[in-house]
């Protein structure tokens, strides 16, 4: 299966669960936001998105990214989306109301690629503990699960 991992990183968090994914198989692309072209999408059969969750929404950089694939430029291809977030019980009950009406980035960022065309297989979110990290701890487990799981779909 040719699959590519895509992401965006502030913190190099979410980084560093995209590299794990990858690091998962030799013919695994991965690219970085700032790297990546529209062609790199032909000819894959699955495109998996990553990004930090900023305001409840994928990175500026990414959503921009979007803007420039046609419209069902994604049909054929399987699609996942992961992010990398606060964990809620770190957060203050103000924080705390706020996630809860803005929600995370995968779900807004899995709903973009099926609106491309892809067929969606899954999201997921994976914990740091702190705004600028570290992970917690078990998440690169937690990510690889997941993983395992969309591979499988």
């Amino acid at each position: 299966m040719k699959t590519i991992i895509l992401y965006d990183s502030q913190y190099g968090n979410t980084k560093k669960i995209a590299q794990s994914l990858a690091d998962t198989d030799k013919s695994i692309k991965l690219f970085s936001v700032d790297q990546i072209k529209l062609s790199d999408l032909k000819n894959i059969d699955l495109l998996v998105v990553g990004s930090p969750t900023q305001a409840g929404q994928a990175t500026v950089n990414l959503l921009n990214f979007f803007k420039t694939i046609p419209s069902n430029y994604l049909s054929g291809i399987k699609v996942a989306a992961f992010d990398t977030r606060m964990n809620e019980s770190t957060l203050s009950f103000f924080l705390k109301i706020l996630v809860k009406i803005i929600g995370y980035a995968s779900p807004k960022i899995l709903k973009k690629l099926v609106s491309l065309g892809g067929q969606p297989l899954g999201e997921s979110g994976f914990l740091v503990q702190s705004q600028k990290g570290p992970l917690c701890d078990d998440e690169f487990e937690l990510a690889l699960d997941w993983f395992k799981k969309i591979l499988k779909s």
